[in-house]
């Protein structure tokens, strides 16, 4: 059975892309077998799929990478180290040309009283 974590469909919505484990698979929508894509996918949720290829958090440890596999080539590159960035928050603008991610930051909080509110 599929044990999958996280699942993206492809741009064109002929393929499910999804985690499992260390791994990234893809299966047709339509219906066939699953393909090992990523052999070594190092996150569960911090992924984009784009025209030509998925965008993941390639590394555990600071400094981050984010790498990029490609369909047609089937490789995996790095393509810029990133410094403090978590695990989740992963997109991939519509255009492709950007990446947005949460930052890892110290958590802190405030605690307030407010008196008399009604």
């Amino acid at each position: 059975g599929v044990n999958a974590r996280y699942a993206l469909e492809s741009v064109d919505g002929r393929t499910l892309y999804h985690s499992e484990r260390s791994s990234l698979w893809s299966i047709p929508v339509a219906g066939g077998p699953r393909t090992l894509e990523v052999e070594r996918f190092s996150t569960n949720i911090a992924w984009a799929v784009g025209h030509s290829g998925i965008y993941f958090l390639g590394t555990v440890n600071d400094p981050r990478t984010i790498d990029f596999y490609d369909f047609d080539s089937k490789v995996v590159t790095t393509l810029v180290e990133v410094k403090k960035m978590t695990y989740s928050g992963f997109s991939l603008s519509p255009d492709g040309k950007s990446i947005l991610s949460t930052r890892g930051e110290p958590p802190e909080s405030d605690i307030m009283l407010v008196e008399g509110f009604r």
